[in-house]
């Protein structure tokens, strides 16, 4: 695995036909030879405990919660110093039922410590999406990787999804319409524009015959409303159509049922620090979180505070999500005889508006976090959009030489009219602070576009 990402590493440093050229070459070898031994340990685990009792399935939490807890007392230093502050004899940490006597960790903390890390040969670095207007880098070890593919693929098994099946993902930020990665066996659709690639977009589906589609809500029910508005049709039945990264609305699964008409629609739930995983059960839209990925328990009004397995390199224990759970049991599932619990009925919490483009198409809050990513100077930001559709970019930045600044702002400017259209203007505006809501919580984009103009979009 490390040979195939300096592979794609040194010819992504050349052109996109080079990088493309390479993963073909890669693809040559078997997808199957390609998943490190971590990923198929792991993705037999998931499958073989699928059906487990719940007695067997709270055993190996029990004994992976501890593991992690332990491992993080001993190599972190921040972990080390936070328990020892709080009292903690981590000897005594027996079973996810001692979970309460850990201090929460919010990812303040982790920005502000110098010593979370535990260095891990082959790491890498990892990002959140940056919804909450201040995106997290974080090291992620290479068995993290692969044991999170193994659990996604996991969940989709249930619409008879395999490692190694071809999809189509509409997610990401690209201008390119389409764009291949055969050694993921991915053709990426761009979200951005989305109108004036519906005719390509159909002919590759209606061509390739591609079974699944994975992307956000919004973006794969926009592409379902402009195959109805367009009088475009598909004509073959898609398998399954996985939703992510997103809240998801019932509007939103209605148009995909109604339209595309999938055999399956499965959305799955999780957070990009990986402490916890859940997706849809068949037999209803209410999320099965996985035992064996992470410990996922209820704080203070619901709030989901995960404790991560998979990432030995940066531990999360339990920690703050922002996210809420609501209707929750810890009864194994009646309609599909899974032991896997918590059930959370439904994710409340931060519902961000959408960006409108010029020509009235909504633009994802997933979507919009991609310019600011790698930033600089700029390290907090919040997007207003006013009536006229013009942008307020409301910062918050760091010490440093003016030119830095500059770049940020030349770079935000061009990507903000590049995603929303060259007529929309993009303006500036440096705080020192940018105010959160009365609920404590940091609104990170603000839309005055009026609702008429919205909902218009996405009727």
């Amino acid at each position: 695995m490390q040979m195939i990402r300096r592979i794609l590493a040194t010819a992504a440093k050349h052109s996109a036909p080079i990088e493309l050229a390479a993963r073909h070459v890669v693809d040559v070898w078997p997808y199957a030879r390609r998943q490190p031994r971590a990923f198929w340990d792991y993705y037999r685990l998931l499958n073989e405990t699928e059906y487990a009792t719940a007695e067997r399935l709270q055993e190996l939490q029990r004994a992976m919660f501890v593991e992690t807890v332990r491992h993080a007392y001993a190599a972190s230093g921040f972990y080390r110093r936070l328990y020892d502050e709080h009292g903690v004899d981590v000897g005594h940490i027996a079973s996810v039922e001692d979970a309460a006597k850990l201090p929460v960790v919010e990812k303040a903390m982790l920005l502000e410590a110098g010593d979370v890390t535990v260095p891990i040969r082959g790491m890498r670095v990892g990002m959140t999406s940056g919804t909450s207007g201040s995106p997290f880098a974080f090291p992620v070890d290479p068995g993290a990787d692969a044991m999170e593919r193994a659990a996604i693929f996991h969940q989709w098994r249930k619409a008879g999804f395999t490692p190694g099946d071809e999809r189509v993902e509409m997610r990401g930020f690209q201008t390119e319409s389409i764009v291949h990665f055969p050694d993921l066996r991915i053709v990426r659709f761009s979200v951005v524009h989305m109108a004036d690639a519906m005719g390509r977009y159909v002919d590759f589906l209606n061509r390739r015959r591609v079974a699944f589609i994975h992307g956000y809500p919004s973006a794969i029910a926009k592409f379902a409303l402009l195959l109805r508005e367009m009088d475009l049709r598909l004509d073959y039945q898609v398998t399954g159509i996985f939703l992510a990264s997103e809240p998801v609305y019932d509007w939103q699964t209605d148009v995909i049922a109604g339209v595309i008409a999938p055999r399956s629609i499965i959305a799955h739930y999780g957070t990009a620090e990986r402490t916890v995983l859940g997706a849809w059960c068949e037999g209803a839209r209410v999320y099965h979180m996985l035992p064996l990925y992470g410990y996922c328990e209820a704080g203070p009004n619901g709030e989901i505070l995960g404790t991560g397995f998979l990432n030995r390199a940066t531990p999360f224990i339990r920690y703050r999500s922002n996210d809420v759970a609501i209707d929750v049991s810890h009864t194994p599932c009646a309609r599909c005889g899974r032991s896997l619990t918590p059930i959370v009925g439904r994710i409340g919490g931060r519902i961000e508006d959408y960006l409108v483009d010029e020509k009235d198409e909504l633009i994802p809050p997933a979507v919009v976090t991609f310019p600011f990513k790698d930033l600089a100077a700029i390290c907090s930001v919040q997007v207003v959009q006013d009536a006229c559709k013009s942008i307020l970019l409301r910062c918050v930045t760091r010490p440093g030489p003016a030119e830095l600044l500059q770049r940020d702002c030349a770079r935000l400017t061009a990507d903000m009219q590049k995603m929303l259209g060259r007529t929309i203007p993009v303006r500036f505006e440096f705080v020192d602070d940018i105010p959160v809501t009365e609920g404590g919580k940091f609104k990170w984009i603000i839309s005055r576009v009026p609702k008429a103009v919205r909902m218009g979009v996405a009727k």
